[in-house]
């Protein structure tokens, strides 16, 4: 079995800079909530090979899952200097940590092949879609509603170094 998870995240993040003006350096700080909005794709392949009866048999399976719809709110926090160069030209050096987490409030399968046939369509909304929650009872399923699960944080914090040329377009 191969399970592949990958995620990507649209963030913005609004800050408060607080700087010192030097000639030769300047450090600075940056504090900011960040609002993502994220997905995640979760890929599984499995092949099996049984032998019964002196009969070799090959299982092949392959699914995509597709998480989504959830609004995530965290920190950021960073450290630079700026160095300049000429009047309108610096340098800038920086590092940045991220704290955010993202629960996706549904899921649903995208891809579900059985032994090189496409099998999305036989499968009931039940095993299609999940719906995630804070809290939940256990209820007896129903093959056509959604089954629900609790929610699941995933990790989306980072940590990064930034150096770069900053352009004064001022005065």
């Amino acid at each position: 079995d191969e399970i592949s998870v990958t995620g990507t995240m649209l963030r913005f993040t609004p800050s408060v800079v607080y700087s010192i003006s030097a000639k030769k350096w300047s450090p600075y700080a940056k504090f900011g909530l960040t609002f993502g909005v994220g997905q995640i794709t979760e890929e599984w392949n499995s092949l099996r090979s049984e032998t019964y009866d002196q009969e070799s048999y090959i299982d092949e399976f392959s699914s995509v899952e597709e998480f989504s719809g959830s609004v995530s709110i965290g920190f950021n926090s960073t450290l630079g200097v700026k160095v300049p160069l000429t009047n309108r030209i610096s340098l800038f050096g920086e590092a940045s940590i991220t704290n955010l987490s993202f629960a996706p409030n549904e899921s649903e399968t995208t891809s579900y092949i059985d032994n090189g046939e496409d099998r999305l369509n036989e499968l009931s909304t039940y095993d299609a879609k999940t719906e995630y929650f804070d809290e939940y009872e256990r209820k007896v399923s129903n093959d056509n509603e959604a089954r629900t699960k609790l929610k699941q944080p995933y990790a989306f914090s980072s940590l990064a170094f930034n150096i770069g040329i900053n352009f004064n377009l001022g005065k």
